[in-house]
């Protein structure tokens, strides 16, 4: 009963398209944003960190914030340039 199962017969059947390239043609044309955390407590209460990169010219941005609402993370970037 138990056959084993080889990864070709997994992707048998499966239709998938070819990977495109969404590369950003100017600086903070594309960026991307990700969110970390709860981590331990750091100094003053941030428990959380809101990364932006930008897809161009890699230029980083790391912003500790206190909370994860909405409020705070659309202006934590602004609010710590």
């Amino acid at each position: 009963m138990s056959e084993d199962v080889t990864h070709e017969d997994v992707i048998v059947g499966q239709r998938q398209g070819k990977m495109q390239k969404a590369l950003g043609c100017a600086i903070v044309q594309k960026v991307h944003c990700d969110l970390t955390g709860p981590h331990p407590t750091f100094k003053y209460s941030f428990k959380y960190l809101l990364t932006v990169i930008c897809s161009f010219s890699k230029y980083l941005i790391a912003v500790p914030i206190r909370d994860k609402t909405s409020l705070t993370v659309a202006l934590g970037p602004l609010l710590n340039c």
